[in-house]
């Protein structure tokens, strides 16, 4: 419903003609391709990114363009909450399924809060921003961002002059593998030499993993 006052907002203040009229940037995640946390939450995001690409269609003419951000793991006062929760939070009851094994993944979890391997809410806003005053940000519209992804892009870091790398990346398995890396005297070397490559791109885990399945 927002989205389509918004869109008449846009219609209506922004000239005719104008190559950026608009933006309207809709939060999911992951779980809008594999099973995470519960059923309302998958189904939840994936109809968010389904909806950013399929009002792209539709909004192309009005150049506005609509996209789905995909945050990873980020620091926020309900994750630390959830976590202090142990096998009584949310984390603490994951399912096995195909975005993770059920076993083991709240240690994981746990043991990345305030780490590296986990965003701040500053880096995702930073992102976010610059790629609101991106003029040429039509050229992602209808697409799924991954935070990590889009600040590659723009070239942004957080408050500590840090970029979070992406899961399953080279930066992050390095992280994973050698906590001492972790320390924040170390991250400025880090982000200089070790590269971060996907180690299996996005696309191909849809492919193997990703919902819908067909026989």
């Amino acid at each position: 419903v927002s989205s389509v006052f918004a869109m008449r907002l846009m219609t209506k203040l922004a000239p005719t003609g104008d190559a950026d009229r608009g933006l309207i940037v809709f939060t999911s995640s992951a779980g809008g391709m594999n099973y995470f946390v519960d059923v309302a939450y998958g189904v939840g995001k994936a109809a968010v990114d389904r909806m950013a690409a399929d009002m792209a269609i539709e909004t192309a003419s009005e150049n506005i363009t609509v996209a789905s951000l995909w945050p990873g793991w980020v620091d926020t006062e309900q994750v630390r909450w959830e976590i202090a929760q142990g096998e009584n939070g949310t984390f603490g009851k994951l399912k096995p399924g195909a975005g993770t094994t059920g076993e083991g993944t709240f240690e994981y979890l746990s043991s990345t809060v305030g780490t590296p391997i986990q965003e701040t809410v500053l880096f995702n806003g930073r992102t976010l921003a610059a790629f609101a005053k991106d003029n040429k940000k039509g050229q992602f519209s209808g697409k799924v961002l991954p935070t990590s992804d889009l600040a590659a892009h723009y070239d942004i870091l957080d408050e500590k002059n840090w970029r979070t790398p992406g899961a399953f990346t080279t930066r992050w398995l390095v992280l994973m593998l050698f906590p001492a890396l972790q320390e924040e005297s170390k991250l400025p070397m880090v982000l200089k030499y070790v590269p971060d490559i996907p180690v299996c791109p996005t696309w191909l885990t849809k492919v193997f993993t990703g919902s819908p399945r067909f026989m």
